[in-house]
């Protein structure tokens, strides 16, 4: 894979290049970060895409060249620019300067995020062991809850034996916000709430087998 120069103007020649490597290194970053089925699956199928096309007409691209089209859209927008010249991206809510390559590599990271976010909630939902967990905890983002239905789940947390940390983590999961929120709220990456998140179903389910 050849090396993108960060001092590169950005033409109409070379912006599909551009993009598609660009999404083929975040993809390959991500695949080794989160390590999960949907990545690399979006990461070999935009390999295949990208250089076993042999510009065949009938070639049906994968979703993985979904991530290139966002790059290749993306810098489109400043063609022209060098790739170190700097744009502004709105990253949690708040602008934020950047190059257009880094801001390149954000839209692209936040389209596979948003992708496996989707699939690992639709994994979780057909999982009846996480069902099975998030049910007494669930329940108390509900209006009608009881005094006893509280201790209830103040007795649940207790015997788990948790943390501070995975504490943390818990509240912001019985409150509502997921992995990427929760991660930016205590200050940790989106990979290590999802093991805290992993490691309180598996002492949830060890103690409801006893």
């Amino acid at each position: 894979m050849t090396r993108i120069d960060e001092r590169q103007v950005i033409t109409a020649d070379n912006v599909k290049w551009l993009g598609e490597m660009i999404a083929l290194m975040s993809a390959k970053s991500s695949d080794k970060m989160f390590c999960h089925s949907k990545v690399t699956q979006l990461y070999r199928g935009l390999i295949s895409d990208i250089f076993y096309n042999n510009h065949n007409p009938n070639y049906h691209f994968s979703n993985g060249y979904d991530l290139a089209m966002e790059a290749i859209c993306f810098l489109y927008q400043h063609v022209g620019c060098r790739l170190n010249d700097t744009t502004t991206v709105i990253k949690y809510g708040v602008p934020k300067e950047m190059t257009i390559m880094q801001a390149c590599y954000f839209v692209v990271d936040k389209l596979i995020r948003e992708d496996l976010r989707t699939v690992t909630k639709w994994e979780s939902y057909d999982n009846p062991e996480y069902v099975e967990l998030c049910e007494p905890f669930e329940s108390v983002m509900q209006d009608n809850m009881k005094e006893s239905d509280w201790q209830q789940v103040d007795a649940i947390i207790a015997s788990l034996d948790l943390n501070k940390d995975e504490l943390q983590t818990l509240d912001c999961f019985m409150s509502g916000k997921g992995l990427s929120e929760t991660a930016r709220t205590i200050h940790c990456g989106i990979s290590t709430a999802f093991d805290r998140r992993k490691k309180m179903q598996k002492k949830y389910l060890q103690m409801m087998r006893f």
